[in-house]
């Protein structure tokens, strides 16, 4: 029995459950050489269809972003809808630290590189994963940028620890607010729940502030020195 779950359907819980574990169960056993590609075809896409992105809106992306005084740029993939993109998807292996400087030329790290993307485009989100750790992104409302400092605010799940222990609340809540149709519509968690916090991310030219709601276990980005609410 699946206890107290206030978002999905239990029939749609135990499904996906089932199917991380099978994900991570390939990925414990062949974790040495899992490349980029790997990760991409047997965490990301899979994944993708679990929180019901369409696979018709889930695109390579064919079209260079213009950089600021460097190279154009290319985001793995677009998040396409009757031919508007909404969204961008930086996939990289599964043992990529996301926040981790990578000796990219042009950016700090993987996060650093997906909101250099969104930051050129008018884009609804923009998503950085490892296959197991996912961040989506989206500016801060005009109030929050104001009032608490945050240029953008985000979402993040680390699923490694809420698929070993069978986290049901965190894995309820990363089905709910990952969810393509969720995304879609606008929506997003309140500012008032427990799982939210301020924290900073590293960029090729300075610190940002995010106001986070980190559905995980671990604690990876601690909230910063900044007034909390």
């Amino acid at each position: 029995m699946i206890p107290n779950l206030q978002r999905v359907h239990p029939d749609r819980y135990t499904a996906a459950l089932w199917q991380l574990r099978e994900i991570y169960e390939v990925w414990q056993a062949d974790r040495n050489s899992w490349r980029e590609a790997d990760t991409i075809c047997l965490s990301v896409i899979p994944i993708l269809h679990l929180l019901n992105f369409p696979t018709r809106s889930i695109r390579q992306t064919v079209q260079q972003i213009r950089g600021d005084n460097g190279p154009n740029m290319r985001p793995d993939f677009a998040i396409e809808s009757y031919g508007y993109e909404f969204g961008i998807i930086e996939a990289k292996k599964a043992s990529t630290d996301l926040n981790a400087r990578q000796g990219y030329k042009n950016f700090h790290s993987p996060i650093d590189q997906a909101l250099s993307y969104f930051d050129r485009r008018q884009y609804r989100f923009a998503i950085a994963t490892n296959g197991f750790e996912w961040i989506v992104f989206r500016r801060a409302s005009g109030e929050i940028e104001q009032n608490l400092a945050c240029r953008y605010e985000a979402i993040r799940a680390e699923l490694k620890d809420t698929i070993r222990y069978d986290l049901v609340v965190l894995l309820d809540e990363f089905l709910y607010n990952f969810d393509y149709h969720h995304l879609m519509r606008g929506g997003w968690p309140d500012c008032d729940n427990s799982y939210q916090k301020r924290v900073q991310f590293q960029r090729k030219n300075g610190t940002v502030n995010v106001l986070m709601h980190d559905f995980s276990w671990d604690d990876t980005y601690p909230r910063s020195n900044l007034p909390q609410f």
